[in-house]
């Protein structure tokens, strides 16, 4: 691990979350429908690129999850707040500037705030520090 501080690092990584959440919604948005979902009802070819929007930020989260333990030696329950305050501050700034895109974005910020808070409340309750 590289001698920076970790709560910097986490900081770097909450940084980055916010910024791939806006790449992961133009992605999901760039994507065709499949030929077999075109001939569902409606209602299903709507909610596509929200669906995929969820799904890929799931993998992505986990992925830094991966990627924090392996490379920096990180744990996301070490220091949940700085790495949740970026993506906190996002959701926050866009709901003051622009309503349009929130429920947009929030498919995508919503399913990493769930899995870095059930990451950290598991690595909690392992460690017997559930109210410390």
């Amino acid at each position: 691990m590289l001698n920076v501080n970790k709560k910097l690092w986490s900081f770097i990584i909450g940084l980055m979350m916010s910024v791939s959440f806006v790449w992961l919604v133009a992605f999901a948005n760039s994507l065709p429908i499949p030929s077999f979902l075109a001939s569902t009802p409606a209602s299903l070819t709507v909610y596509y690129s929200e669906i995929v929007t969820i799904f890929l930020s799931i993998v992505f989260t986990y992925t830094m999850i991966i990627l924090m333990r392996q490379i920096l030696g990180l744990c996301p329950s070490e220091h949940p707040f700085w790495l949740l305050l970026p993506v906190c501050i996002f959701i926050l700034g866009l709901f003051v500037a622009n309503h349009v895109l929130l429920t947009t974005l929030l498919c995508a910020a919503l399913p990493a705030l769930i899995l870095l808070s059930l990451r950290y409340w598991r690595q909690r309750f392992n460690q017997r520090r559930i109210f410390s």
